[in-house]
């Protein structure tokens, strides 16, 4: 019997990085999970390891740019499981405002306001529609558990895509108030706020000069990994957890328990 044998888990973006790591340790530790991804052909990759293990998985399309999107995907993990245990919304769904020219600034002053606008709903409106639509289904099993991808980007102040870090900010604030709302029927939330995890995405976030700058920074030697994240994504979702919620968690290799590093990356943006 594994940690999560007989639940049910969804992960959005579950096509690379964080989400792929997520889905694959869930459907490892014995969960039935809904790979959800705006990438269906990854999606089925990730499905297809995890049915090559011995475990349940299926692989979704789903568009979190798209609200008739976000709510089919939850209709279609009932379709398929009967119910949902388990949701982990890591995904971001942000649709390219009218007028933006690709550029994103790492300033205030410079930050294209549709596209602030734009990044602020794919990141914590899109987790409040599927916590919105995951809710009720876990009511309905008499309890489950949330997990949302945040950020140490929503803990501190820093140079660095100023809607990211409000939008990471505000999802923080949900768990906060999701955890406050449903705990007495059942259903826990917890967030993840990792640093920097080398991930397809993580990769083109940041030049070698700015990695070299985060390892610099943190106390274990090394980048973050997606398994670091997925392992603690289980167990927030297993039964073990459950006397802990509204909690942000930070998985950063170290780099918030000490001297910040703002004058590092003020000096390489300067």
């Amino acid at each position: 019997m594994g940690r999560l044998s007989g639940k049910v888990a969804v992960v959005t973006g579950a096509g690379q990085g964080i989400g792929e790591a997520s889905a694959f340790r869930m459907g490892e530790a014995g969960a039935s999970v809904v790979v959800a991804d705006v990438n269906l052909e990854a999606a089925e990759r990730t499905a297809g390891v995890i049915r090559d293990i011995g475990g349940e998985a299926t692989a979704v399309f789903v568009n979190m740019a798209d609200d008739e999107s976000i709510a089919g995907l939850f209709a279609q993990v009932v379709e398929l499981y009967g119910g949902l245990d388990v949701a982990h919304n890591n995904a971001i769904g942000a649709r390219p405002p009218e007028g933006w020219d690709g550029t994103v600034s790492n300033w205030v002053h410079d930050t294209h306001t549709g596209f602030f606008d734009a990044l602020l709903r794919g990141v914590v409106t899109v987790t409040m529609l599927a916590t919105k639509h995951a809710v009720p289904l876990m009511i309905e099993r008499g309890g489950g558990s949330i997990i949302n991808t945040a950020s140490v980007a929503g803990l501190r102040g820093e140079i660095y895509n100023p809607a990211y870090g409000a939008g990471k900010a505000g999802v923080i604030q949900l768990t906060r108030s999701t955890a406050a709302m449903y705990g007495r029927q059942g259903v826990r939330c917890n967030a993840i706020c990792p640093g920097y995890i080398l991930t397809p995405s993580g990769e083109k976030a940041f030049d070698d000069e700015m990695k070299a700058v985060w390892r610099r920074h943190q106390i274990i030697g090394r980048h973050g990994r997606a398994d670091d994240v997925a392992h603690l994504a289980v167990y927030l979702a297993s039964d073990e957890s459950e006397f802990m919620t509204g909690q942000s968690i930070t998985i950063d290799g170290g780099i918030l328990s000490h001297e910040p590093m703002w004058a590092d990356r003020l000096d390489l943006e300067a």
